[in-house]
C-alpha cells in the first residue's frame, strides 16, 4: 500500500485519481520510481476525427498503420500549414519548417528537440547543412553513423550515449550515468565524466586533444540543451498522426479541432479563418442540422453545434437531439409539440432565435414578438391533451394539432405596423452575443485597406508583433514539452504586463506602456502590474492613430473609488487593448462601446 510510504491526495480538478503528496527526488529516496502520465487533448481530437471519417464515409483510419513517410503529408509541414498540429503550431515553427522542408520522419524528431530555448540557434546550421550549403564534419569517422541523421549536429541525449560508447568505450550503464548527469544538469557528476572520458577514450588509443575537444565541444554545451529522442519521437507521431488527418479528412480534422477548443474563442475565430481560406464554410447553429458540438455536414461546409448557444441548456439540447434523431422538424408547430416546455420558454427561445437556429422557420424579429404565442399554443395544445377534447372537425386534419392553428406574429400589436425584418447590423450583435462570432459576416470586412489607410504609424505595430513572435521562444523560461506552449508562454516583453484576475477562465493579457501608469488611481487589488522594460532596447516612444471596433468592455472600481476602464479592439490584422484610468475615464467613456468604430491616439 503507498500509503505505508508516504501521504497521497487527488490531484486538481480530478476528484477520481490518486497521487503521491511528495515529488521525485523524496519519493526516490524512499525507494519509489516517480512517473509521469501525460494527457493531451490531441489525442481526443485524433479519435473524435477518426469517428467523423468512420461515421460519415464508412472508413476507418488505423493511425498505427499509416505510412510515416507519405509526401504528401511531410508536404503540409513544408509549407507550415501547421494550425492544429501537435507541437508545430507557432509562427517560428512555422517558418523554420518552410526553410527545411521535412523529406522524412527523422527531420520531425529533430525540429521537436531543436525548437527550445538553447538549441534553437543550431537550426539555420541544421537546415544549411541538409541543403548541402554548409558541409557536415564529424569529429571522428566513429561518429558518423550516430550523427548523420542529424547532419552532424548532436541533437538527442541517445546520441550522447552512443557516442560515449562508439568513441570512449563507455558500458551503456556507465553512458546511462552520463546522459542522467546531462538530463537532470548536474554538472559536478558531469565535470566528473569528463575525466573518466577522457582517460577511456586514451584507452581507446584516441588522442587526449581529440577527446578533450569532443567533451567540451559536444558533450558539455549539449547539456544545456540536450533532449531525449524517444520522448520527441513520440511527439513526432502525434504530430504526424494529426498531420495525416489534417491532409486527408481536412474538415473532419477541423471539426474534431473546433469541438476541441469550443471554450476557446480566440482559437475557433483562427479555426473560423482558415476554413475560409480552404473554401470551408462555417455556419451558425441549425436546430435540424446541428449536433451538440460543432457538426460536419460535408467537405465544405461545418455548422456551430447547440452547445455553442448561450442559455440554452443540457435539458433544452438533449430535448432537441432526441427528436431530431426520429424526425426533422417541419414546421414551428412541429417544433413545438415534439419538444415541449424545455426548448417553449422565453430563455430558450430567444436564445435559437438570436443564434439563427430557427431561421428556416420564419423571419427573427417575426419570432421573437411570437414568443407568447408559442407558450399559450403550447399550453393549449397540453390542456386538450390533458382533457381529451377534439372538436367535431379536429380529427379530420392531425397537422393541425386538435384543431389549434399557429402563425407567427407579422403585425406589431403596439403600432398595428408590419414587424420590419432584422437589420444586417443587429443580426451580427446578436449572433456574437449567443454564439460568440458574428457568422452573418464580419463588421469590418471590406473595410481593412481603409483601416490601414487612414491609421498612422500602425507599421511599427506589425514591426512589433513579428518581433514578439520571433522572441515567444527565449521568453519562456520555464521550459515544458506540453503543447501550445508559444501560446501560453510568459508575455512580458517590452511592456508592463496588467494581469485581469477577475475572471480567471479568460486569462488575458493587458499590454500597457510604463508611461501611462496612474499614480493618482491605482488598480484594484484584482490588478497587478508588472514593470519589466527591455533594457537591451532604447526607451522608444510611437505615437500611433489606430482605428479598430471595440470587442468587449470591462470597468473597473480602483482602491480610490475612481472608474478604470479596459476595452478589446479589433484592427486590421491585430486587436489591441485600450486602457482608461480614471483621470481620463470622465472624458472617453461615453465613446467607448461595444461594435463602435473608433480612432484611438497614444
Amino acid at each position: 500500500p503507498m500509503t505505508n510510504f508516504c501521504p497521497l491526495q487527488p490531484p486538481p480538478k480530478d476528484p477520481t485519481t490518486t497521487v503521491t503528496q511528495f515529488s521525485a527526488h523524496p519519493l526516490e529516496a524512499l525507494g519509489l520510481l516517480k512517473m509521469d502520465f501525460l494527457g493531451l487533448r490531441n489525442l481526443a481530437i485524433l479519435d473524435r476525427a477518426i469517428r467523423i471519417v468512420e461515421e460519415e464515409h464508412q472508413i476507418k483510419v488505423d493511425l498505427l498503420k499509416i505510412d510515416f513517410e507519405d509526401p504528401k503529408v511531410l508536404a503540409l509541414f513544408g509549407e507550415g500549414d501547421m494550425t492544429g498540429v501537435f507541437q508545430f503550431e507557432s509562427d517560428g515553427m512555422r517558418r523554420y519548417l518552410k526553410e527545411l522542408k521535412p523529406s522524412n520522419f527523422e527531420d520531425l524528431i529533430a525540429m521537436v528537440s531543436l525548437y527550445r530555448p538553447g538549441p534553437l540557434a543550431y537550426i539555420p546550421e541544421f537546415i544549411d547543412r541538409k541543403f548541402g550549403r554548409k558541409v557536415v564534419e564529424y569529429p571522428h569517422p566513429s561518429l558518423e553513423a550516430i550523427l548523420k541523421p542529424t547532419y552532424g549536429i548532436a541533437v538527442y541525449q541517445e546520441q550522447i550515449m552512443q557516442l560515449v560508447q562508439a568513441f570512449a568505450g563507455f558500458s551503456l550503464g556507465e553512458a546511462d550515468i552520463l546522459r542522467r548527469a546531462i538530463g537532470k544538469k548536474k554538472y559536478d557528476l558531469l565535470m566528473e565524466q569528463r575525466d573518466k572520458f577522457i582517460q577511456a577514450a586514451h584507452i581507446q588509443w584516441h588522442k587526449e586533444d581529440l577527446a578533450i575537444y569532443i567533451f567540451d565541444e559536444i558533450i558539455e554545451p549539449f547539456a544545456g540543451y540536450g533532449f531525449n529522442k524517444s520522448h520527441a519521437a513520440c511527439y513526432s507521431m502525434i504530430a504526424y498522426q494529426t498531420a495525416y488527418m489534417k491532409t486527408y479528412y481536412p474538415t473532419e480534422f477541423m471539426v474534431a479541432l473546433m469541438v476541441s477548443d469550443e471554450e476557446d474563442m480566440d482559437r475557433i475565430k483562427m479555426e473560423i479563418n482558415e476554413a475560409k481560406v480552404k473554401w470551408v464554410k462555417i455556419l451558425p447553429p441549425d436546430i435540424n442540422q446541428s449536433r451538440q458540438h460543432f457538426t460536419y455536414v460535408d467537405n465544405t461546409t461545418i455548422r456551430f453545434g447547440l452547445t455553442a448557444i448561450k442559455g440554452l441548456g443540457e435539458w433544452p439540447i438533449a430535448t432537441i437531439r432526441n427528436a431530431v434523431k426520429n424526425e426533422k422538424f417541419t414546421t414551428i408547430d412541429d417544433i413545438i409539440e415534439r419538444t415541449g416546455w424545455e426548448v417553449i420558454n422565453k430563455k430558450s427561445l430567444e436564445s435559437l432565435i438570436y443564434s439563427w437556429a430557427l431561421d428556416d422557420f420564419g423571419e427573427r424579429n417575426s419570432l421573437l414578438a411570437s414568443i407568447t404565442k408559442m407558450t399559450a399554443y403550447l399550453k393549449e395544445i397540453e390542456s386538450k391533451r390533458e382533457t381529451s377534447q377534439m372538436g367535431l372537425f379536429d380529427g379530420l386534419d392531425t397537422s393541425d394539432h386538435a384543431g389549434v392553428h399557429f402563425e407567427l406574429v407579422t403585425i406589431d400589436p403596439t403600432t398595428q405596423k408590419k414587424i420590419e425584418p432584422m437589420t444586417f447590423e443587429a443580426r451580427m450583435k446578436w449572433e456574437k452575443a449567443m454564439i460568440g462570432y458574428p457568422v452573418s459576416g464580419d463588421p469590418l470586412e471590406g473595410t481593412y485597406d481603409f483601416i490601414r489607410q487612414k491609421s498612422k504609424n500602425i507599421g511599427a505595430i506589425y514591426e512589433w508583433l513579428e518581433k514578439r513572435k520571433e522572441k515567444a521562444p527565449e521568453n519562456n523560461t520555464e521550459w515544458s514539452m506540453d503543447e501550445e506552449w508559444a501560446e501560453k508562454s510568459p508575455q512580458n516583453i517590452e511592456t508592463n504586463t496588467v494581469q485581469d484576475k477577475i475572471d480567471p477562465k479568460e486569462n488575458e493579457d493587458w499590454d500597457m506602456p510604463p508611461e501611462i501608469q496612474d499614480t493618482d488611481s491605482p488598480p484594484p487589488p484584482d490588478i497587478e502590474i508588472d514593470i519589466t522594460p527591455d533594457e537591451k532596447e532604447p526607451d522608444v516612444v510611437i505615437n500611433a492613430t489606430v482605428i479598430g471596433i471595440v470587442t468587449s468592455i470591462r470597468k473597473i472600481q480602483t482602491k480610490t473609488g475612481g472608474m478604470m476602464l479596459m476595452a478589446t479592439v479589433e484592427s486590421a490584422g491585430f486587436d489591441f487593448r485600450l486602457v482608461l484610468f480614471s483621470r481620463d475615464y470622465e472624458t472617453y467613456v461615453n465613446k467607448v462601446e461595444e461594435d463602435r468604430v473608433i480612432i484611438v491616439e497614444g
